[in-house]
């Protein structure tokens, strides 16, 4: 009798135990349901402030760009080297995400992003069988932290810190630097290698219906990390510039829709929609001490700009239009000792839409 009384016990206590573990399961999100509310609802500060910084990513495009020099070279652009001009420029440059802090990650977790960057720019010319340019190659990694207080949805204001560390080369073989004529750089071959670590502070502050404007500063340092992610020589003579004041500023409009019911009784409805319009200046300010003049003036042309306006036609489209404008010395690698205006018009994808 005993022994019967005990198994009862010991059965109703884990039939007790196991209920309670029952009840006491919330799953707040599952990767295979349609419709994840309760998730949703504690992570929406975390899905803005990632939104946010998506909003600040490269811009990628392809556009037909004009170039003029802005001093006289002192040696000729040449066949293959972009003599009559470009067709086109591609500018493909993403952040892929390692990881994307969330309500539920470690209190210090909860404000990062770290990110895989890598990218390339290609110029195709209208020169003789129509070649492509050494590009621009850069990979590395990245970190956005956020400074600001995030524990509150519609956070009316956001700063937080970049950190990069990028490998940025030509892909070309250890070739002459220097062009045949020693008065220029070698376009066409010369091996360009570098490495920078670069910062940026930003401010954020979302204003009027579906806007927001930012502030960005920093500084990048160009050196050495060793092994194969070295510095080309002949960048260290003090012509190329290996520290730089960045400035960053934008305006941009977010896509939105609304459907409005003006009249139930004969069913109207009315589509009220703001496809992402945007405007960003990226500047830079070379503030080396022993930077040399470029020939055959005496200045020494520190300052560069790229600015961008985005239109997208459709409020759900991914691609959209571009304008842009450059002043400073040419952003193609090896070029950096051809100072030029340039105006450029095409097609932008915006691969992190904001939804």
């Amino acid at each position: 009798m005993k022994t019967k009384l005990i198994l009862l016990l010991l059965l109703g206590w884990a039939g007790m135990a196991l209920g309670q573990n029952v009840v006491q399961i919330d799953t707040i999100y599952d990767s295979d349901r349609v419709s994840n509310p309760r998730f949703d609802e504690l992570n929406m500060p975390y899905k803005q402030y990632h939104q946010v910084l998506s909003l600040h990513d490269p811009i990628q495009y392809l556009v037909w760009p004009y170039f003029s020099p802005a001093k006289d070279r002192m040696k000729p652009l040449e066949d293959r080297e972009g003599q009559e001009g470009y067709w086109l420029e591609g500018d493909l440059n993403y952040r892929f995400n390692l990881y994307k802090g969330a309500y539920y990650s470690p209190k210090w977790a909860k404000r990062l992003r770290a990110t895989f960057d890598a990218g390339f720019t290609v110029r195709m010319t209208q020169d003789t069988s129509s070649p492509l340019l050494p590009s621009n190659n850069r990979f590395g990694l990245g970190a956005d932290y956020l400074l600001s207080d995030n524990d509150i949805a519609n956070s009316s204001f956001y700063s937080w810190l970049t950190l990069q560390v990028h490998h940025y080369s030509n892909g070309q073989s250890d070739n002459d630097f220097l062009h045949t004529s020693g008065q220029r750089n070698n376009y066409m071959g010369g091996d360009f290698s570098a490495n920078y670590i670069r910062g940026l502070i930003y401010l954020a502050k979302p204003c009027g219906d579906n806007k927001l404007i930012s502030f960005g500063l920093g500084y990048q340092k160009d050196m050495a990390l060793g092994g194969p992610f070295k510095l080309s020589g002949e960048m260290d003579n003090g012509s190329y510039g290996l520290n730089r004041l960045l400035l960053n500023l934008q305006w941009v409009r977010k896509p939105s829709f609304m459907v409005i019911e003006k009249n139930r009784e004969i069913n109207k409805r009315v589509l009220a929609k703001n496809p992402k319009m945007a405007f960003r200046s990226e500047m830079s300010l070379i503030t080396d001490d022993n930077l040399v003049a470029l020939a055959p003036t005496n200045k020494k042309y520190r300052f560069g700009v790229h600015n961008y306006l985005t239109y997208y036609l459709f409020e759900k489209s991914n691609v959209g239009l571009i304008i842009r404008h450059y002043y400073g010395r040419d952003y193609l690698n090896i070029r950096y000792d051809d100072v030029v205006h340039s105006i450029q018009a095409g097609f932008t994808v915006d691969v992190n839409r904001y939804h």
